[in-house]
């Protein structure tokens, strides 16, 4: 590595370093105005309200990496222009191309660290959140339902539907429980109004045990279930998929697809753990045609701008193939790649007329 590649490595690192700061601060800002509200409410206080905002950090960080690395590379090379260096650098027979070499680079490092928090640090430290922040403002978390609704767990000889989840995973409602035989044939089925965890075991309210062989309904006003999932468990599951590892959703992806159970939304969500933090690199080869060559260049602002909405052209184009891959018209795999592919053959492109 030359010591221009470096230099230009280093004011990447800084300046993207700089505009994700300003951006996860104003996000977290806009956060704490909301929730500041239920300040002086019972269990919620100005340091629960610090502590929930911490342990979302590592999520929002991660979330606004790519807009990050747009916007230091912009700042970047804009910085370059005005001080006549990108000048020096180009009449030195050095190529846009060529400078925007170690950028990429550092665009790779932040594809890297992103997809390393988001798959094993973010999704752990929000639930955490979550759970204090029910916990402490009093609803309990039995009474708290996650918004994606159900799941359906395979737990030794059972398998679990619910159609809702308590936060804390230790309360499910709309419960139905198959039992499997040894050749893995339903041989029985249970039915009830809640499953909840109560003194280390599994409990089913009134419910109906109904017989496959005899097809004879019995009711119990409650049954102790042997399931070895642990609340933490199904909260995770029942959880948006976002918070799952990559593996952890890939088997969960799996599961479900054996059980015959829709997984196109899940399946996009798996592809886009992969192709959103290589939206970093993308990034870098979407701003860097945009910006002006020599300093005095009088469209200059209209070039800055022009980046910047390409970049949240992607980001739009990621939103309107998700909602195609969920109604269908779109396979998952295709869906999640297709504007990565675009847009990287775009910028290289530009850059290749342009540098």
């Amino acid at each position: 590595m030359t010591t221009v590649d470096r230099f230009l490595l280093r004011g990447f690192l800084a300046k993207t370093g700089l505009m994700l700061f300003l951006l996860a601060g104003i996000y977290l800002l806009s956060e704490a105005l909301q929730y500041s509200r239920r300040l002086g409410q019972e269990g919620f206080d100005l340091l629960l309200l610090l502590q929930y905002l911490a342990l979302s950090t590592p999520g929002i960080l991660a979330e606004m990496a790519p807009f990050g690395v747009l916007l230091g590379t912009l700042v970047l090379l804009g910085e370059l222009a005005r001080n006549a260096e990108l000048t020096a650098l180009r009449a030195g027979g050095i190529s846009l191309a060529r400078i925007a070499r170690p950028l990429l680079l550092g665009g790779a490092i932040a594809s890297a660290l992103t997809f390393a928090v988001e798959d094993r640090v973010a999704g752990r430290l929000e639930l955490v959140g979550e759970r204090l922040l029910n916990e402490r403002v009093g609803d309990g978390g039995s009474g708290r339902w996650l918004g994606r609704g159900g799941i359906w767990l395979r737990d030794g000889p059972h398998v679990v539907s619910a159609s809702r989840v308590s936060r804390t995973g230790d309360n499910l409602s709309g419960v139905t429980i198959y039992r499997l035989d040894d050749q893995g044939l339903v041989n029985q089925v249970l039915t009830g109004g809640s499953l909840a965890f109560r003194q280390g075991v599994w409990r089913l309210t009134k419910g109906t045990q109904v017989g496959i062989a005899a097809l004879n309904g019995r009711e119990q006003s409650e049954a102790e279930i042997p399931l070895r999932a642990r609340p933490e468990v199904i909260a995770d599951l029942g959880s948006s998929p976002e918070r799952m590892g990559f593996v952890k959703l890939w088997g969960y992806v799996d599961q479900l697809r054996r059980q015959g159970q829709p997984t196109d939304y899940l399946a996009f969500t798996l592809w886009q753990k992969v192709t959103l933090p290589l939206a970093c690199v993308v990034m870098v080869l979407v701003a860097a045609p945009f910006v002006s060559l020599t300093p005095r260049s009088e469209n200059r602002v209209a070039r800055l701008l022009g980046g910047i909405g390409l970049g949240m052209l992607f980001h739009a184009s990621n939103v309107l193939v998700e909602q195609l891959s969920v109604a269908g018209g779109l396979p998952p795999g295709v869906a999640a790649w297709l504007p990565l592919v675009v847009f990287t053959a775009l910028g290289g492109l530009m850059l290749a007329r342009w540098g």
